[in-house]
């Protein structure tokens, strides 16, 4: 019923409506990782955590942020708080997301 339906719509209309519903699939995305950095920046402001997470905290959150400002802020602290660990992993992810807030603000 619904292929007999858009075989009567035209290709701008078609064009149109999947246009429109991952528009609206974006959107939802958009939101729930708006709400898992808001989350994450609120425990990790808190600091209601275990200090072993602390670094995967930072990591997520500069991860997630799309303004380079931000990402710049919380890389910085996270290369930081990677060198206090010792963790050259995070050291190297933290460098990678400073790279990459550069790339952005160019």
């Amino acid at each position: 019923m619904i292929i007999h339906y858009f075989r009567h719509i035209s290709i701008k209309n078609k064009t149109c409506l999947t246009v429109g519903f991952f528009l609206f699939l974006l959107q939802g995305i958009y939101c729930q990782q708006q709400s898992q950095l808001d989350s994450l920046i609120s425990v990790f402001a808190s600091g209601k955590f275990k200090q072993q997470d602390k670094l995967i905290i930072l990591k997520k959150i500069a991860d997630n942020y799309n303004d380079p400002e931000k990402i710049l802020e919380y890389s910085n602290i996270l290369i930081s708080e990677a060198k206090n660990q010792n963790s050259i992993g995070y050291i190297y992810q933290g460098l990678t997301k400073k790279g990459y807030a550069f790339q952005l603000k160019s």
